[in-house]
């Protein structure tokens, strides 16, 4: 799990009080996800991923190695912080206008800049490339407990690797953040503290939870 910026973020976690609240609402995220997915992207498009399987057999070989070394070369996110903003408020204009994120102050840092959103529940914080001006990863302060708003906390989530992802169906991205997070906590009383890592399409999402620290998850280019 990438380490961006988590010391700084546990200082703004509530206390998990309910383990058993939060992991009875991750029941629910799934469905919400199949539903955000239907109405964000109902068919898949080719900005997904290279059809490969629609193209010629010849050039089914060679096509596979320009994707592989595409892959390998991927570092960030593909877009800058507005380009994050403007996708975000894209898709989450479909639930509520009244969620859409105003401009990123992006912040100078010593190793990478970084910007960041409190929301309601959530904390945003990004990565940002010096070099590039491109988000090198999405970091989610998640705060939990019987008064946590834990359906938008995972809407924003959601919304949030949706924008960034490619080559993963709607349903396999929901899948994915809704075990890493249900997971996470789930391992909350386990020494040493481990994180929780699933890979979907041209990203990995990773979770880590502690007393302490709250519900942290990472969204960040696959290797």
């Amino acid at each position: 799990m990438k380490r961006f910026a988590s010391r700084e973020c546990c200082s703004r976690f509530s206390p998990l009080s309910s383990r058993q609240h939060f992991l009875a609402r991750a029941i629910l995220w799934p469905l919400l996800g199949i539903g955000l997915g239907i109405a964000l992207v109902p068919q898949a498009r080719a900005s997904d991923g290279p059809q490969i399987a629609q193209a010629p057999a010849a050039a089914a070989p060679r096509a596979a190695v320009v994707q592989d070394r595409q892959r390998a070369a991927e570092t960030d996110l593909g877009v800058t912080p507005e380009e994050f903003r403007q996708r975000f408020n894209t898709l989450i204009d479909l639930l509520d206008k009244n969620w859409r994120l105003a401009e990123l102050e992006v912040e100078s840092g010593s190793n990478e800049n970084v910007f960041n959103r409190k929301l309601d529940g959530i904390s945003i914080i990004g990565g940002v490339s010096k070099q590039t001006g491109r988000v090198l990863s999405l970091h989610f302060a998640v705060e939990l407990g019987r008064e946590a708003n834990t359906d938008f906390a995972y809407a924003v989530l959601f919304v949030s690797a949706r924008a960034v992802t490619k080559g993963a169906t709607t349903q396999a991205l929901g899948d994915a953040i809704t075990v890493v997070m249900a997971e996470a906590v789930g391992r909350l009383d386990q020494t040493p503290m481990e994180s929780v890592t699933r890979t979907v399409g041209n990203r990995t999402v990773s979770g880590l939870a502690s007393t302490a620290a709250g519900l942290l998850i990472s969204v960040y280019p696959t290797e």
